[in-house]
């Protein structure tokens, strides 16, 4: 499977047919030494979405976050 980067922040980033749930998402992107893609801009919203429309992912992708503030409890 191609990576694709996004050379303005130097990021590569890799759509598989793998995975069939979040955690199955996050266990095929460790084994490959990544992590799942994390969005924190804009800019980045925008090329992940284009590489999933142009890779065929209409059903929707598994994206990493992490809680922070009074929602994390």
């Amino acid at each position: 499977e191609k990576v694709e980067d996004d050379v303005d922040d130097g990021v590569c980033y890799q759509v598989t047919e793998k995975a069939e749930n979040f955690n199955n998402a996050q266990i095929t992107c460790r084994n490959m030494g990544a992590e799942l893609a994390s969005i924190h801009n804009l800019q980045e919203n925008s090329f992940v979405r284009r590489l999933a429309v142009s890779k065929g992912a209409v059903s929707g992708v598994f994206l990493g976050a992490i809680a922070s503030g009074k929602d994390n409890q």
